[in-house]
């Protein structure tokens, strides 16, 4: 674990669990893409497999107006889903949190590797 990429998700956060809910998927694939974006402009060679030799840390904070709109472990799944083609050996970060009322919606990720 020597290398870390830290960027931020603006806008509109997306669960996992809306690729099941009926007409979801375009807004959700528009965001793998837009995430996936990001992360290859801070360092992020694209979608990789976690491998269990090299297990990959990511943290997600997500920011929130007010209330979060979904638990963390949905957000989380989201980026996961966006930046890995296999993500079982992907491990939950230290960093990884919520924060209520910080005025503007947004996700911050971290990849530690």
């Amino acid at each position: 674990m020597g290398k870390k990429i830290t960027f931020t998700v603006p806008k509109k956060l997306y669960a996992y669990r809306r690729l099941r809910d009926k007409g979801k998927y375009k807004p959700y694939s528009q965001y793998k893409e837009r995430v996936l974006l990001l992360a290859m402009e801070a360092g992020w060679k694209g979608r990789l497999t976690a491998l269990k030799d090299y297990p990959i840390r990511l943290s997600v904070i997500g920011h929130w107006n007010k209330n979060p709109r979904m638990d963390w472990s949905n957000l989380f799944k989201g980026v996961e889903d966006a930046l890995f083609e296999q993500d079982q050996f992907v491990k939950p970060g230290r960093h990884s949190d919520h924060v209520w009322d910080f005025g503007k919606e947004e996700a911050i990720v971290i990849l530690e590797f």
